[in-house]
């Protein structure tokens, strides 16, 4: 491989500052989250997913819409069903929890503030 050039389609990842590693699509592989800033009028933040291909490479799985300005993210099962969930924090001492779907392994409800 030395001297190869390596291509690879890398796709537009909007808030990139915070990451996290866990198994999000309950596959037993470690899959990988970003959130951040936006840099647009609306949302605030964007919470990316990129799920392993199994191979070692991810693809953008969702993004979505946080209606904070959100720079830090969680991952854990927060309602003790064998799948993690996500914790969002923001400025302004402001946190957003958004729980995986059970039916849908990998894809995320909408954000509900911490009460």
């Amino acid at each position: 491989m030395e001297g190869e050039n390596i291509e690879a389609e890398v796709p537009v990842i909007w808030g990139i500052d915070g990451a996290g590693v866990a198994d999000l699509d309950g596959n037993d592989r470690p899959d990988f989250a970003t959130v951040g800033v936006y840099r647009g009028d609306s949302p605030k933040s964007m919470l990316n997913i990129l799920l392993q291909d199994g191979n070692g490479g991810f693809h953008l799985s969702q993004s979505l819409p946080v209606p904070i300005y959100a720079t830090r993210v969680a991952a854990g099962d927060l309602t003790a069903d064998g799948l993690n969930d996500f914790i969002l924090l923001g400025g302004g001492n402001q946190v957003l929890v958004m729980l995986q779907s059970a039916a849908a392994p990998g894809a995320f409800m909408k954000p509900q503030f911490l009460n």
